[in-house]
């Protein structure tokens, strides 16, 4: 999958998720409910994301949810710096 912003000069940023993450990253986080909304939009959305996620458990699951964990941070980090900015996601 991959997660992309819109910058203000035109550049794009983004991350390719595989499967490192595995199939079960929608019990964090829906990537796709991001596509066509501005960075503003989804920030409470990843902030929420965020606190949701307990690293404590299963060592698989432990591991997954760190990985999650800096996955929404970097895109956390990209909605602030691209407030305005699109999300597209494909």
């Amino acid at each position: 999958m991959r997660i992309m912003i819109d910058e203000p000069d035109g550049r794009i940023s983004g991350i390719l998720i595989g499967d490192i993450v595995g199939a079960s990253y929608d019990k964090y986080v829906r990537f796709k409910d991001l596509h066509g909304k501005t960075g503003q939009e989804t920030i409470p959305m990843l902030e929420k994301a965020i606190g949701n996620i307990k690293t404590n458990g299963e060592d698989g699951q432990t591991l997954l949810a760190e990985r999650m964990l800096s996955i929404l941070a970097t895109l956390l980090e990209m909605a602030r710096k691209n407030p305005e900015g699109k999300w597209k996601v494909s």
